[in-house]
């Protein structure tokens, strides 16, 4: 009975995503995501987001009473660094769907849960499943699907990770259309395909390895397009080739974490410069 339920569920993310596979976009439909989840998986869908700069968020379709909106600040200061879930995304570099209870205790010691338990509880929402589609270096999107109680089950979990590819076969395509808008300006600045790639990758965190694995190419072929990209940006590092192309329209304009008419209850976000 329960691997039927477990199909039906699937079956229908396959449609989901099926339709939204067909209407190529340049954003994600957030708002059409997390509702699915929180009606596959009988709980609150939010979709979460980190940047470089250290500024994180969330979104939810609906207002989540009593949140401790004060404690943002702790949360981006510190807070996030001992959550479960980051810890263990962070540490293992395994991205599957998994929940807060499946954390071993030895990468996130019980102090480190009884301070989610002592923020969320009370609001219903310590029970957490993660379905991450990004994390490069301190760049994190993901969705979360979360309630109280009971930790989620293991047809739960491996519904998840089934939904997950989905989700991150939909962001590929998201990133592939945004990306071909920028390609005539790559052509213009003289820059080859893979000398574009490099500069995305560069614009994400990536090390030279990190880029040499995504490409399929080694280390030192990384550094020879970047010593290329350099040259013709006219720049010296890393930072910079990274402004001047987003100046030069190789990036385009900084996306906002959470895109206009995302259509959230709540949307809230902690920015280092605004609590300076």
């Amino acid at each position: 009975m329960a691997a039927a339920r477990s199909q039906t569920r699937l079956a229908s993310w396959v449609d989901l995503v099926g339709d939204l596979l067909q209407q190529p976009r340049a954003d994600l439909p957030l708002r059409e995501v997390v509702d699915a989840l929180g009606d596959t998986f009988g709980a609150l869908g939010t979709w979460h987001w980190r940047d470089p700069d250290g500024s994180f968020g969330f979104g939810s379709p609906e207002v989540i009473e009593r949140f401790p909106v004060h404690e943002m600040e702790y949360w981006g200061r510190e807070g996030l660094v001992r959550h479960p879930l980051v810890r263990w995304f962070a540490v293992s570099g395994d991205l599957s769907a998994t929940t807060v209870g499946r954390v071993p205790e030895t990468v996130s010691p019980a102090a480190d849960r009884q301070l989610l338990r002592e923020q969320l509880r009370p609001i219903g929402h310590d029970e957490q499943l993660a379905l991450p589609y990004r994390m490069n270096g301190y760049v994190y999107r993901g969705f979360v699907v979360s309630r109280t109680g009971d930790d989620f089950d293991d047809d739960d979990v491996e519904l998840a990770r089934r939904v997950q590819v989905l989700l991150t076969l939909l962001a590929r395509q998201v990133t592939v259309v945004a990306d071909h808008d920028r390609l005539p300006s790559a052509r213009e600045a003289g820059l080859t395909g893979r000398e574009h790639a490099v500069l995305q990758l560069l614009a994400q965190g990536l090390t030279s390895t990190a880029m040499a694995r995504r490409l399929g190419i080694s280390a030192r072929t990384v550094e020879a397009h970047l010593a290329h990209l350099y040259r013709k940006l006219g720049v010296n590092d890393r930072l910079v080739a990274v402004e001047v192309g987003r100046q030069a329209g190789l990036l385009g304009a900084v996306p906002p974490s959470l895109p206009p008419g995302h259509g959230f209850a709540q949307a809230l976000e902690w920015r280092p410069e605004a609590s300076n």
